[in-house]
């Protein structure tokens, strides 16, 4: 049986063979089957070699890095992170300026007049009297039997005017003297009507609201 390197004598589907580096040595390997040899024999999946298997080379240098590959798709987004605590209260604020006061309001009406309080009653024994700001609103009994002189000094003397309502001065002829008033500048319109009195008879005098001017009642 003889072998061809020109594929007369040999059929195959893959055939190599190699010499090794520096070396004179030759090695056949059929790798697939073989058929049709000379003298029609038949060589199935067989290796046939003459001499030692050839000695392999060094490997060879290293080839150039490949190119880089496209770069991937983004990945998807995160899912949102839990929120975070409340900040602390900030520090409060100084205080405004006080703004300006707003003008008084229009006084008020007049309250209505108290309840008058008792009246105090005064006990005139003597012969004579000068009548004063204690005298207003007094039930003045004059118990003397004989007549009783009864001054009313001026205003300059005293502040009949200033008073809040006008004065009045009330008499009771409780003696049987009957009373006179003294003439010193003061006018007491309807005067004569108090020498016609008698005993257990009221009277009185009311400032007229005019300096140094009354009126008998």
């Amino acid at each position: 049986m003889s072998i061809s390197d020109g594929k007369t004598d040999l059929e195959w589907t893959n055939f190599s063979h190699g010499l090794a580096p520096g070396s004179t040595e030759i090695g056949i390997r059929i790798v697939t089957q073989l058929s049709t040899l000379s003298g029609g024999d038949r060589l199935d999946a067989a290796y046939i070699k003459g001499l030692p298997a050839p000695i392999e080379g060094p490997p060879g240098p290293p080839g150039p890095p490949g190119a880089d590959g496209a770069d991937g798709a983004d990945g998807a987004d995160g899912e949102d992170g839990a929120p975070g605590a409340p900040g602390a209260p900030g520090t409060p604020g100084t205080n405004g300026t006080n703004g300006t006061n707003g003008t008084n309001g229009a006084p008020g009406a007049p309250g209505a007049d108290g309840v008058s309080g008792p009246i105090g009653i005064i006990t005139e024994a003597t012969t004579a009297r000068v009548l004063a700001l204690s005298d207003i609103n007094k039930w003045i009994r004059l118990t003397n039997a004989s007549s009783c002189a009864l001054t009313i000094p001026l205003d300059s003397s005293v502040a009949w005017s200033t008073q809040a309502k006008p004065p009045v001065l009330m008499f009771f002829i409780a003696g049987a003297g009957i009373p006179s008033f003294v003439a010193n500048g003061v006018i007491i319109n309807g005067v004569a009507k108090v020498a016609a009195l008698s005993q257990n008879r009221p009277f009185a005098v009311v400032y007229s609201g005019t300096a140094n001017v009354w009126d008998c009642v």
